[in-house]
């Protein structure tokens, strides 16, 4: 998950005088490492070593290669899709069924053209949970990435509601 590098920066080092305060700074680490968007090395090994720690997971924080077992050995129905073994329904045909019925009722809506185009706004409005910012606010440096060896930084605009 990508976060505003500012913002966790900011955050854990707020934390810090929190657990400096309550003699448990070795508690507290900040891993950093810089991708494009995937998990690298040095995370994952943090996160194990943390998992074993504080959850006392067995075992060793190293990042090993293991064996990922192929599609016939992860396979427990008889042909592999439990809608079609177990007879039921995926979930194309639940949201189909669900959306037959939204359409409908559009259609029906539409039906009465001057009345559909008067509530169409603030349904959309009341449907997307939307509230227009009372300002925007700077814009916020989101992460930096690398790609063919030349940084670039992504920045993001901000707003309060």
């Amino acid at each position: 998950m990508t976060f505003s590098a500012y913002r966790y920066q900011g955050e854990f080092y707020g934390s810090q005088r929190i657990y400096d305060a309550l003699d448990a700074e070795a508690k507290l680490i900040l891993v950093e490492d810089d991708t494009v968007h995937a998990s690298t090395k040095k995370n994952r090994e943090a996160m194990y070593a943390f998992f074993q720690k504080y959850l006392e997971n067995p075992g060793s924080p190293e990042d090993l290669q293991v064996k990922v077992p192929g599609p016939e050995e992860l396979q427990v129905t008889l042909t592999g899709q439990s809608v079609t073994s177990l007879n039921g329904e995926s979930i194309f045909s639940l949201n189909s069924a669900v959306v037959r019925k939204q359409m409908e009722s559009l259609e029906l809506s539409r039906a009465d053209h001057s009345r559909h185009i008067e509530t169409i706004v603030s349904s959309a409005i009341r449907h997307s949970a939307f509230d227009y910012p009372d300002h925007f606010g700077d814009p916020v440096f989101s992460r930096t990435f690398c790609k063919s060896r030349i940084y670039a930084g992504k920045v993001f605009g901000s707003w309060q509601w």
